[in-house]
């Protein structure tokens, strides 16, 4: 067989290897849809149950911003004197002789926290 009927053999190999991958993949995306459609109507039924059969929502009334603001500023005071007590049981062997004063408190972020910590963890 000369260097031409092999390369023309090596393409008609190539070509039906080629046809069968996508004829796979068109198949393999029409079960894809079919069962999407299956999943879908399944879903829509168990939904329109649902709400079939859901009791009436019950309106729960709004608190007044003012009353919050006010007990804000009282839970403040009240956070300051727990965090200050809890430092103080923490170092009590090692502050012995100083007094604990808190000067700030600054709410932290937990999920950027979070963040940091999976950065400077992950390897």
């Amino acid at each position: 067989m000369s260097f031409i009927g092999k390369l023309g053999y090596s393409l008609i190999v190539a070509l039906i290897g080629l046809l069968i991958v996508f004829i796979g993949l068109g198949i393999l995306i029409g079960c894809i849809y079919a069962l999407s459609a299956i999943m879908g109507n399944m879903r829509a039924r168990k939904e329109a149950q649902e709400k079939a059969s859901a009791p009436a929502p019950v309106v729960v009334p709004e608190p007044v911003a003012e009353a919050a603001a006010e007990e804000a500023g009282a839970d403040e005071g009240e956070l300051v004197a727990v965090i200050t007590a809890a430092l103080a049981a923490y170092m009590k062997g090692s502050s012995e002789g100083k007094t604990l004063v808190v000067k700030n408190i600054r709410r932290a972020n937990a999920w950027a926290a979070a963040g940091r910590a999976d950065q400077l963890t992950r390897f």
